[in-house]
């Protein structure tokens, strides 16, 4: 599945190129679809940011992202980082008091924001003491409105910046530089480009069963991890969407529970709408899934043998990750360097290396019958590998014991 995104630069006086604004496509026909606006930037969100980031497709510049109003009260802007990103307030938004709080609280929290397409309406200025940007559309206005409004802007709150969209001309840039803009977007530049990589697939199944379960006030983190542990693509967004903000900064996950107890239930509730939203009608790769599940318990049951001090938790979740690049079809080195796990972790998915790494080349080597890599890895472990073959067949019973589960479980949704 791939996902698309269009961007186009926004350069400032000196025209350097200082972002880009991210439009939602869904395929490579450059043009917005019929979709919910919500749904849009929700999917430029998990499809993207929860992949490799949105600082690759706007090259470490600020990414401008389209909010509508449920998106804004749904606070999903903190699933980004708020020194990258400009969270672009759409010109259909109702302004609410609810609204206003939000902004006032983002603003607060360190997030730029932009009023996208400002068409001079009153209603708009309670919103500016927490407004950074405002974009003209010059295409809808003439240049005495526009004059008009840009002087009686600078007198009143002089640090707002002035963007001009849809210029066209070298006489309309000429003009905007007269009125005080210093940020400029349109053809005259670029058009918006297209950008492609592979997406990301959920399972449909676990994904509604995580709605109902956030939509349980008895829900426990437990729950939650148990559904998350055993899907890789979803263990992967849920790390993404961490190193993306604040809440594990320097900090290392070990366990999907982990993970959890990091953001707490109002933040995850936030992580599965945004996944659910973006994914429901997604497919997905059924024997990575079940090979992934695999090599998890396996690892967890090798851990076992090696440690006298029991299993460590963050073997299992090297091996649910060790299969992710087959999964979303992204080379492993665009991955592992962006997930908030240990270096030991990192060291085991991208070379091998380590106790952890050893415990992969094991699974691997089962899963093509290499039983001379079998014996050699288990002698670098000091593993029995009589051992070794009793704890994979244990893994194998648990991974059918899941599988049937889930089977009976499809079947109760039909």
């Amino acid at each position: 599945m791939s996902a698309y995104v269009a961007r186009q630069p926004i350069l400032n006086i000196n025209e350097e190129t200082i972002g880009f604004e991210l439009l939602f496509r869904d395929s490579l026909n450059n043009s917005f679809p019929h979709i919910d606006p919500n749904e849009a930037t929700s999917k430029i969100i998990t499809q993207n940011q929860l992949i490799l980031g949105l600082e690759q497709i706007c090259q470490n510049k600020l990414a401008f992202v389209n909010f509508h109003e449920l998106s804004l009260l749904n606070k999903t802007p903190t699933a980004l980082n708020k020194d990258t990103t400009v969270i672009e307030i759409l010109e259909d938004v109702t302004v609410t008091d609810d609204l206003v709080a939000v902004c006032k609280e983002l603003f607060e929290e360190g997030y730029k924001l932009a009023l996208d397409d400002h068409d001079f309406n009153e209603k708009w200025e309670v919103l500016y003491p927490y407004t950074e940007i405002i974009k003209v559309d010059i295409s809808q206005l003439n240049i005495i409105q526009i004059s008009k409004f840009s002087r009686k802007l600078k007198a009143t709150y002089p640090n707002i910046i002035l963007l001009g969209e849809r210029v066209e001309t070298e006489h309309q840039l000429r003009m905007l530089k007269e009125l005080g803009f210093t940020l400029f977007q349109g053809f005259f530049y670029a058009q918006p480009e297209m950008v492609e990589q592979t997406g990301l697939s959920t399972d449909k199944i676990k994904l509604l069963k995580l709605i109902s379960l956030m939509a349980n006030a008895e829900v426990t983190f437990d729950q939650v991890a148990s559904i998350i542990e055993k899907e890789a693509s979803i263990s992967f967004a849920l790390l993404r969407y961490i190193s993306s903000t604040a809440f594990a900064a320097g900090k290392d996950v070990t366990t999907v529970k982990h993970a959890l107890t990091y953001l707490g239930f109002e933040e995850i509730k936030k992580f599965v709408a945004l996944i659910a939203l973006a994914n429901l009608g997604a497919h997905t790769n059924p024997e990575l899934h079940n090979m992934a599940i695999l090599r998890s318990k396996f690892c967890e049951f090798l851990e076992d043998l090696n440690n006298e001090n029991g299993p460590v938790p963050r073997a299992y979740l090297t091996g649910l990750l060790s299969l992710i690049s087959p999964i979303i079809n992204i080379p492993i080195e665009s991955i592992v360097p962006k997930l908030p796990i240990d270096k030991t972790m990192k060291i085991a998915l991208l070379h091998r290396k380590g106790s952890l790494g050893l415990y992969l080349m094991i699974c691997e080597a089962y899963e093509i019958g290499d039983w001379d890599v079998i014996a050699s890895t288990a002698a670098k472990l000091g593993l029995d590998k009589d051992d070794i073959g009793r704890v994979y067949h244990e893994a194998l019973l648990w991974q059918n014991e899941y599988l049937l589960k889930d089977k009976r479980e499809r079947k109760k949704s039909k």
